[in-house]
């Protein structure tokens, strides 16, 4: 082939290319926004005979809303590769054709077609296979059609289509002294934008106000007696009713506001701090509001007001009786609505009673979810703090910048009274040594040394925090010491490292960690001034596994190590290590000695599940890991031999949809539906003792029911379900009534609330004694359980509110 020909044929290739990436380009151009709007409508057929029917009439109604009056005839078949929009467009006042109409048509791409002379129209496309098609047609002075449609054969034939009239409406949105008013937007709903046959189309024509308060309608409205909306800042005075006259059109809207009659100002205590998340209403005018994080608020009335009105409280329960509401003028701004919230006084002094200048406060109710603390500095190590609404509150004060360690948390009821002085003595911290040495007695370089104030003996060291933690704050109400990191260090090349650590370390713990070496952990460690303590490491060993799991999914599985004897301490989690794709795993550096790796299994999530739950089975094996060397074990999974249940509800749940969950020792969860006869098929569950729960989408209704799952059996049962109906009045502490947001708790099953009402009803009622908490509070109410010999019961509940 010869270069010149050669040429010639790649640059056409190129060229069709080219002419190929524009075609797709213009066939991936979108649809309006009306018409995607209005695309998942259902479409009407294409009929010339039905083009002359007449419109439907309908109110005016917000936004883009259809209403479809026949059903949709058979698509264009797959093999039909090309179609025709025929129609005619003319004036809908005189029939007179409109020259010069766009006609724009989407199906699998954008075609366009504009009327000639006579007002007619045809345009090709190519069909979807569904025959589905959206068309707009639109011409300057004229009130744009638009439609979804379904195309039944070769042509389609829209017919007659009228365009009514459209005039442009433009305005002004001002004030009472003519003053022009940004920052709002206008629209007018209920614009009949119809394309025959057979369909009601609304849409809404929208504008947005320049800086002069000016705007133009972005459609054009039609002949007719219309109404203006307002939407921003300020309320619009009248009905904002205009008409739109046949000839001549609209005179420019002037939209006049209210005055401002929002009320603006901050939530303070009685010491001046803002306080965040206080909800406020208005005695008149349905005004409403909760304080910003700064205090900050804004009262906007939702209807016509008076001179001026009271601010409430929404939630008076939250809040000290004294609160006195201000009474305030609509309109005012800078109000300080003051709630006579209790002062505390901290005073931090270190063990020897000095001030301590500088530290962190942490004062917040104890069921917050994050922790939050404010530096303090302060010669005299005083300080005071306000509480943001009544409830249970923690007090700690934590070190900064200086080696002390951080005070145990305290608990605070704060009420109506004055609060008492806190003293809080910060121990100070001294150095000493730590030397970590290994089995030769060499010293070990860059071993990690952490001292660690624990919860308890059997804590984790992967679980270990450092402080400020909120899960310290959470073991200090469980009435357990917090788990936080003291002080850190690195060992040099002699192994030596000088760490911080009180004068008693009595319920502490010293975790030594080198990658090569089994970790080490002291409980107590005997750590003093001058006294140097030295900890060797043992280098460890390997342990390297398989599953034969018999082609079942490999992530049904993973493996638990437990020390073989009791332990005071187990160190790395190892409770669910998760198997490689070839079903293997390997564990390194692990402390020699005697083992049990023993094989889990997933449990399916049910409804309260946040993730997969693996469960032991009886399959483990005994394992011995020694220093420097790998340990294999390998353990058969043969297929389970899982048992099953048949069961009926017996009762009424009929019209209830119920589903039934079984709850296993590790409390995972497997969710069955119940048939509408109260009949269920439970397949697939390992074999085991299950507690019976049925609950309702909204409530839990837990059944008093145990059930001793077989392997390979699936044996029928019955439950007896009988419709009882426990209604609890919930009350404060002060046994006033109380409502908000709980956490409603009944056996193993919790469900959140989200009360309106100070009473609670369960219809069913549950078999199992229910407990009730705030949602961001600790304490649970008293146990309430249903009579046996009743069908009805009221109860009231005592629930200590938490913000």
């Amino acid at each position: 082939m010869s270069r010149t020909l050669r040429a010639v044929l790649v640059l056409g290739i190129l060229l069709a290319a080219g002419l190929s990436w524009v075609a797709l380009q213009a066939g991936n151009e979108p649809p309006p926004p009306d018409a995607a709007a209005h695309a998942s409508q259902a479409p009407l057929p294409v009929n010339a005979a039905e083009a002359t029917l007449p419109r439907q009439s309908a109110e005016p109604e917000p936004l883009a809303v259809r209403r479809e009056a026949a059903p949709a005839p058979m698509a264009i078949g797959r093999t039909q590769t090309s179609a025709q929009l025929r129609g005619r467009c003319v004036a809908a006042e005189d029939g007179a054709p409109l020259a010069d109409c766009v006609v724009d048509l989407w199906a699998w791409r954008k075609e366009r077609g504009t009327t000639g002379a006579d007002g007619c129209f045809a345009i090709d496309f190519v069909p979807m296979p569904s025959g589905s098609i959206t068309v707009r047609t639109q011409r300057a002075g004229r009130v744009p059609l638009e439609g979804q449609l379904v195309s039944s054969g070769s042509v389609a034939d829209l017919g007659t289509i009228a365009l009514p009239r459209g005039f442009v409406v433009s305005g002004r949105v001002v004030d009472a002294d003519g003053t022009a008013v940004p920052g709002h937007s206008v629209t007018v709903t209920g614009v009949d934008t119809t394309l025959p046959p057979g369909q009601v189309t609304m849409s809404t024509a929208n504008a947005r106000c320049g800086e002069d308060g000016s705007f133009t309608l972005g459609l054009p409205l039609p002949a007719g007696d219309w109404h203006a909306q307002l939407h921003g800042p300020r309320r619009l005075r009248g009905d904002g009713a205009f008409r739109v006259h046949p000839i001549a059109g609209a005179e420019p809207l002037v939209l006049v506001v209210e005055p401002p009659n929002e009320i603006t100002g901050v939530v303070v205590s009685a010491g001046g701090q803002l306080l965040p998340d206080v909800g406020l209403r208005t005695e008149h005018g349905g005004a409403v509001a909760i304080s910003s994080p700064m205090g900050a608020f804004e009262l906007a009335p939702q209807h016509e007001v008076l001179a001026s009105t009271r601010i409430l409280l929404r939630d008076p329960e939250r809040w000290p009786k004294a609160f006195v509401p201000p009474t305030v003028a609509w309109g005012e701004r800078d109000v300080r609505v003051v709630i006579p919230m209790p002062g505390l006084i901290v005073e931090v002094v270190d063990d020897a009673g000095a001030p301590v200048d500088w530290f962190q406060l942490a004062f917040q109710p104890a069921a917050e979810t994050h922790l939050a603390s404010r530096f303090v500095s302060d010669p005299g190590g005083r300080t005071q703090v306000f509480p943001t609404s009544l409830g249970l509150y923690v007090l700690r004060v934590l070190p900064h910048g200086r080696p002390m360690l951080a005070s145990e948390p305290r608990f605070l009821e704060v009420g109506s009274t004055p609060l008492a002085e806190q003293r809080v003595v910060l121990e100070r911290l001294a150095k000493v040594t730590v030397q970590v040495v290994g089995a030769d007695q060499a010293g070990v370089a860059r071993a990690e040394v952490r001292l660690v104030r624990v919860a308890g003996r059997r804590a984790e060291a992967s679980r270990l925090e450092y402080y400020p933690s909120l899960e310290a704050l959470r073991q200090a109400q469980r009435g357990q010491r917090p788990t936080e990191s003291v002080s850190w260090a690195m060992t040099d090349a002699s192994g030596l490292c000088s760490l911080e650590a009180p004068a008693s370390c009595n319920g502490f713990l010293l975790q030594v960690s080198k990658k090569g070496f089994a970790p080490r952990f002291l409980f107590d460690p005997p750590l003093s001034v001058g006294n140097p303590l030295r900890v060797e490491l043992t280098a460890g060993g390997v342990l390297a596994g398989s599953l034969e799991t018999y082609d079942q999914p490999t992530r049904l599985f993973r493996v638990r190590i437990d020390h073989a004897g009791p332990r005071e301490f187990d160190g790395e989690d190892m409770s669910a290590i998760p198997l490689l794709s070839d079903a293997t795993f390997r564990v390194p550096a692990l402390a020699p000695g005697d083992y049990v790796v023993r094989v889990l299994r997933q449990m399916t999530p049910g409804v309260h599940a946040a993730k997969d739950t693996y469960v032991p089975t009886e399959l483990a094996r005994r394992v011995t890991v020694r220093a420097r060397e790998t340990t294999e074990v390998h353990l058969d999974v043969p297929p389970f031999r899982d048992g099953g249940l048949l069961g009926q509800l017996v009762g009424d749940t009929t019209a209830r949809r119920v589903q039934l969950v079984f709850l296993d020792a590790a409390n995972a969860s497997r969710e069955i539906r119940v048939a509408a006869d109260g009949s269920f098929a439970a397949q697939a569950l390992p074999p085991g003792r299950y507690h019976v729960a049925v609950h309702s989408p909204l409530l839990p209704a837990v059944l008093a029911s145990v059930v001793e799952i077989a392997p390979g059996v699936a044996q029928p049962c019955e439950f007896a379900f009988t419709a009882k109906k426990l209604t609890l009045r919930l009350r404060t502490p002060e046994g006033e009534p109380t409502v908000g947001d709980f956490v409603l708790r009944c056996g193993p099953l919790q469900r959140e609330v989200q009360l309106r009402s100070s009473e609670l009803v369960l219809d069913p009622a549950p078999e199992l004694a229910v407990e009730i908490r705030d949602k961001r509070a600790a304490a649970w109410s008293q146990p309430v359980v249903m009579p046996r010999d009743r069908s009805e019961h009221t109860a009231v509940v005592v629930v200590r509110r938490q913000r």
